[in-house]
């Protein structure tokens, strides 16, 4: 097929083009005068599976010939003409083994803050391990390092990298990467001896890991040997690829890992042919691009070139620029694009490395039933089963918190047999249950007691065998891998089958994730033969890794024509319209994350990658994209709230054209504005079609009947400030639902400092100071200990308390100079006879005078702010209300005179601070506050009085819990409310 030559052979195809199109095209055309059989023997090499299945349609469509020999460069891993060669190692027991290794380095290293650190620095360590088989790196190229002025840290890596030399190329058990170059040098030694005849072309690859790159050399210089290269800038003038090879590479530049192949091939890049030898050199948008694209060095070179570029109308005429304001506008925007495309019978494809951007687009087309083909597969953990499984691997060696519990007890694979329905009705009242207490109550306690009060039958059968599942897991902290996996598997099966043990089929349906998840298993167990046992937690983790790597392919109908792919689909293949999506810096480049093994400088002197080589290859895929004949590139301008950063090559682009003036400028104004009219396309299809009238501040007038007859001294305020919540609270009978996390919260730790304080009363004993401050903290330290919420904020919550010990300890014997506590959270009630209303209290403390009978003083505790004399004016009337109640004998054992009435801050200021004192001043007033509370209580008895919601909006509304009900939002704090009979009102 190919004339002899002297020089390596080596061709290219332009950007933007359709590579296996190209290719093929250019094959069948060398191969025209050649015997139709001498088609089946060319041998062609390709980079990817897409790729390769281009390669075949296109052959296809040429119909009456032959295929050639078809392979991924990736097969030579397990090419099986040499078996002296032996079979790689599993990855899994490499990973396993490296882990073991990283333990014993973090036994004594304590650069490691968490040995969870174990897990990373093993995944970091294999891929490092890889690059070096790839690159041809040995232990004896470790060793001979020069580590001059070089830090402890990189030493001591450098130190730990002596021991997995087990896994280079002179292993017996290689890894896949070392077996590649083995085979390759035993390949390319085979040739030396007896050159093939026959055509042995690589097609697609940059060589850009070293492996690769050593066969592409060998390959290109075989009697009948070529390589294609993707992407080669025709455009770019000889003195800027010179420039590239200088004392500072431009390894970022998209055209630098082609530049370095061809300098090792001794051949200049301006002298590579076309492979089909009639490229279109004066193509406008390859010139801009190629332009745009320079090397930082040579940017100067736009002043004097740009102004030479020919047609930027016809060189922009493809290009669509979308800058959304918006994640969501971005993604449908794009769906709509994709929609059009294939109204017009088009192919399309969303080009992208954000994920995140790719399900939102898939959320939107799924609206009108379209499902783009995805090279980017779900991973097992995305998989309802995958889930399930790593719900119970969390669980191993602990004790479920609510939400795993509720999650796990809820989840669709549990009692998934033929109990189903009795199961979903136990497990929602469970839960609700649960979430019924307050944040007081640990919710994983009160799963026990759900059963006190469902002690049939079927519902105690139910509860113990979903707990002795937990139970068994929580006990399962140690064991060997083949132990892991047989308590993984039954217990997995065990609540899938349910109470009555029916089957429910877990691992024996016939579908790609029941497959995928035995392949996982069974990976595990041909590893179980390392030795030892390792905690529970190290299992879940090696699950959690081994399952984000198992690919699950979209097995729902695809439409056709449509596409979402990664950069590297993108390199070989040229839809009718390609879209490249989410154009911001940390998706075009994706961030790179620092190599916690070998800094720059080693990695140099290894002949390593340096991480602007993967934003090079990154750059010469957006090349090959923006080079094509219609492109839409989008972005969004804010991201999670902030501003985002363009994509560099966007930017370049779009600056060059800045600079254009008046051609470039307009071009650019013609791209942004055909990406305006999608945007506005996209926003009116995200407005409701009409507006809906939005709700007013209520105002509900319940029936008399149904109006509350008894209230507490502390809703008296709420009364006051949002009335609507004692309609939705007492009369509605609606409360509040906990979430199952118990957060940290000022009302859990008031509870608790409430609960601490009144057992410190009731062993205050008048003893040293430090014997009471001792007292006090280990009331302190139990009281905070197994809360429900994070371990963090409980002990937060001790370190304030320990240092304010001290000053309430002295706000206690203070008051005891004068009384002494009488009763703590007492309760009392007071009914009104003439409007058949009962007020009720419960006073934290009443303390009596010292040689008194009668003569009280009552005090409140404090976690948070103490109100201030304005808001105790306004709203705050839980102290006058029950000051005046005591002396009204409202509570038992209290009658005659209260004589002072105080807060006391039990917060993070310790302070008392009196809110009445009849030797001072305030408590005679109280009575009138009695008297405006009886008002209060006869305006809601009458049928023309609402509940009004947020009667005192801002600071004054203490509670949320019904905001949403009333629909507040919608409303504001100064809208007139809306009076409305509700019942039979």
């Amino acid at each position: 097929m190919f004339t002899s030559q002297n020089n390596p052979r080596v061709f290219a195809v332009h950007p933007g083009c359709d590579f296996a199109r190209v290719f093929v095209d250019g094959l069948i055309d060398r191969m025209k005068d050649a015997n139709p059989e001498d088609m089946a023997r060319v041998e062609i090499y390709l980079t990817t599976n897409s790729l390769r299945q281009a390669v075949i349609a296109r052959f296809i469509e040429h119909k009456n010939t032959f295929l050639p020999k078809l392979y991924l460069l990736t097969d030579l891993k397990r090419d099986a003409r040499f078996p002296a060669i032996p079979l790689p190692a599993s990855t899994l027991r490499i990973r396993l083994e490296l882990i073991q290794m990283i333990k014993k380095l973090l036994e004594n290293d304590q650069r490691f803050d968490s040995h969870l650190a174990q897990y990373e620095l093993a995944r970091t360590l294999e891929s490092l391990l890889q690059e070096l088989n790839e690159e041809n790196v040995g232990p004896e190229d470790l060793q001979g390092l020069d580590q001059t002025n070089l830090s402890s840290h990189w030493k001591e890596s450098l130190k730990f990298l002596e021991i997995p030399t087990g896994y280079f190329k002179t292993s017996t058990k290689p890894s896949e990467e070392a077996r590649l170059r083995l085979v390759i040098e035993m390949l390319v030694a085979s040739w030396e001896i007896n050159p093939p005849d026959h055509p042995i072309i690589v097609a697609g690859s940059t060589g850009s890991v070293g492996a690769t790159q050593y066969f592409m050399q060998k390959v290109a210089i075989l009697p009948q040997g070529a390589l294609v290269l993707p992407c080669l800038d025709f455009d770019l003038p000889a003195r800027v690829w010179e420039k590239m090879g200088s004392k500072s590479p431009q390894v970022d530049h998209p055209q630098y890992r082609l530049y370095e192949l061809a300098t090792k091939l001794n051949i200049f890049p301006t002298d590579i042919p076309h492979w089909t030898g009639n490229i279109v050199r004066d193509r406008p948008r390859n010139s801009l691009v190629s332009l745009a694209l320079r090397p930082a060095p040579v940017t100067n070179q736009w002043q004097s070139e740009g102004p030479k570029l020919a047609n930027l109308k016809e060189a922009t005429e493809g290009l669509t620029l979308v800058e959304a304001p918006t994640p969501r506008i971005e993604a449908v925007t794009i769906a709509l694009q994709l929609k059009k495309a294939l109204e017009d019978n088009k192919t399309a494809a969303l080009v992208t490395p954000d994920r995140s951007l790719i399900r939102r687009v898939k959320t939107t087309l799924g609206k009108w039933k379209i499902n783009p083909g995805n090279s980017r597969n779900d991973n097992l953990l995305q998989t309802s089963l995958g889930n399930f499984l790593q719900s119970i691997a969390n669980l191993m060696g602990r004790e479920a918190n609510p939400e795993e519990f509720v999650a796990l007890l809820k989840h669709s694979h549990t009692n998934s047999g033929s109990g189903q329905e009795r199961h979903r009705e136990f497990a929602s009242d469970l839960e609700f249950y649960i979430r019924s207490k307050g944040p007081e109550y640990d919710p994983m306690k009160q799963t026990g007691s759900w059963l006190n009060i469902n002690p049939g039958q079927d519902e105690t059968k139910w509860f113990k065998w979903f707990k002795s599942n937990l139970d068994q897991l929580e006990r399962s902290t140690k064991g060997t891998l083949e132990e892991f996996v047989s308590l993984h598997k039954s217990i997995a099966a065990s609540l899938a089958n349910g109470p009555d043990g029916q089957s429910a089929l877990l691992f024996d349906n016939e579908d790609q994730t029941t497959d995928k998840v035995n392949t996982l298993f069974n990976r595990i167990w041909r590893a179980s033969s390392i030795p030892g046992k390792i905690p529970s937690l190290e299992y879940a983790e090696l699950f959690y890794g081994l399952a984000c790597e198992m690919q699950i392919s979209n097995t729902s109908e695809v439409t056709p024509n449509l596409y979402f792919w990664n950069t590297e689909d993108a390199r070989m293949q040229s839809p009718d319209l390609l879209i490249a999506g989410g154009m911001n810096e940390g998706s075009w480049p994706i961030f790179l994350g620092q190599d916690p093994w070998l800094n720059r400088n080693l990695r140099s002197q290894l002949g390593l990658n340096l991480p602007e080589t993967k934003i090079g290859l990154m750059g010469h895929d957006f090349q090959q994209i923006v080079s094509g004949k219609e492109v839409i590139l989008s972005r969004s301008t804010l991201g999670d709230g902030d501003p985002t950063t363009p994509s560099r090559w966007l930017s370049r682009l779009t600056n060059l054209l800045n600079g254009l003036d008046p051609d470039g400028i307009s071009a650019l104004e013609s791209m942004r504005a055909r990406g305006n009219q999608w945007l506005q396309l996209a926003e009116r299809s995200e407005k409701p079609e009409s507006r809906q009238s939005f709700y007013c501040r209520p105002e509900p007038s319940p029936p008399l009947v149904s109006r509350p007859k008894k209230i507490s001294v502390t809703a008296v305020r709420t009364l006051i400030t949002d009335p609507y919540a004692i309609y939705a609270r007492d009369i509605l009978k609606f409360k509040p639902v906990y979430r199952l996390k118990v957060e940290p919260s000022y009302l859990l730790r008031g509870i608790k400092l409430h609960t601490i304080m009144e057992q410190f009363m009731a062993v205050f004993n008048e003893d040293p100071d430090e014997v009471e401050i001792e007292k006090l903290m280990e009331i302190a330290k139990e009281a905070l200990t197994n809360t429900g919420t994070l371990p963090v904020v409980e002990e937060v919550w001790l370190s304030t308390l320990t240092h304010n010990a001290k000053e309430l300890l002295q706000i206690e014997q203070a008051i005891r100079q004068k009384t002494e506590p009488e009763f703590l959270e007492h309760k009392g009630e007071y009914h009104f006879d003439h409007l058949d209303f009962t007020l009720t209290a419960k006073c934290d403390r009443i303390d009596l005078e010292h040689e008194s009978t009668n003569i009280w003083h009552l005090f409140d505790y404090k976690s948070g702010a103490i109100p201030t004399a304005s808001q105790i004016d306004k709203w705050e009337k839980q102290i006058p209300l029950q000051v005046i109640m005591a002396e009204k004998g409202a509570f038992e054992g209290v009658s005659g005179t209260v004589s002072r009435a105080a807060y006391i801050g039990i917060g993070r200021k310790p302070e008392i601070r009196d809110v009445g004192n009849r030797n001072l001043a305030g408590i005679d007033s109280f009575m009138d506050d009695w008297n405006k509370f009886q008002e209060l209580v006869k305006f809601y008895q009458s049928s023309t009085t609402g509940y009004i919601s947020r009667r005192y909006g801002g600071a004054g509304t203490q509670s949320n819990d019904y905001d949403h009900l009333a629909r507040f939002g919608e409303w504001e704090d100064t809208d007139k409310s809306i009076y409305q009979k509700v019942g039979d009102g």
